[in-house]
């Protein structure tokens, strides 16, 4: 199961804001979507989620904007290390080596360096652990990440015997 926001997303929520990363609400907006998302998949029967964004993600966002942290930004981290809702290993997918501008995504390729870094440092500060996924063909990339999910439980443990 995915969950995830993007620019994207938060726009056509908005109705299409042009920037909607200047609104006052916009980190809040996403972590509650994020928290929401999270939320529903607890009555889920399946052992193993993947998602492609957590509050964390929101997190490093807000530190690339300069925003501080809001109260509800601090609570929902504090709830998902409390409630210990992701695992510590994380799937890190490096940067391509570039950075194509879209719709959504409005950073250079030196500004994505910076937020790749800015993720990086953060997730190891809270102690995860980051599995790099090196830059490759997307279908390199899904292979080696289905083959890490394959061993699912020794994934997580970190078990000798696996």
């Amino acid at each position: 199961m995915a969950s995830f926001l993007t620019f994207r997303d938060y726009q056509v929520n908005q109705k299409a804001l042009p920037e909607p990363w200047m609104q006052a609400d916009f980190i809040d907006k996403i972590i509650q979507l994020q928290k929401h998302r999270q939320i529903e998949t607890v009555t889920s029967p399946d052992e193993l989620q993947v998602y492609d964004r957590s509050p964390i993600c929101t997190f490093a966002l807000s530190q690339y904007l300069g925003y501080p942290p809001s109260p509800c930004l601090l609570a929902e981290m504090e709830r998902i290390e409390r409630e210990n809702i992701y695992q510590r290993q994380v799937f890190f997918l490096e940067n391509l080596g570039f950075c194509q501008l879209t719709e959504a995504r409005k950073i250079s390729f030196e500004e994505s360096l910076l937020f790749e870094n800015i993720h990086a440092e953060i997730y190891t500060s809270l102690g995860y652990d980051l599995i790099k996924i090196a830059p490759e063909a997307l279908s390199e990339r899904v292979h080696r990440i289905m083959n890490l999910l394959a061993d699912f439980p020794c994934f997580i443990q970190k078990q000798a015997s696996c």
